[in-house]
């Protein structure tokens, strides 16, 4: 296996909450770098968010 972790954003919506990532969050930490993000409730369009 790769020693290189990848980069993993994981983004809560409707019923994905952050709390409802954990489980994936822990069990992903051994091969990437895992973000919960909530940067997409801060803005008004898909832009934005990708610029944030």
């Amino acid at each position: 296996m790769s020693t290189n972790r990848l980069p993993l954003i994981l983004v809560p919506g409707l019923l994905c909450t952050e709390t409802l990532w954990q489980a994936q969050v822990e069990g992903l930490a051994d091969v990437a770098d895992v973000l919960v993000t909530t940067e997409h409730t801060r803005h008004t369009n898909l832009g934005a968010i990708a610029a944030a």
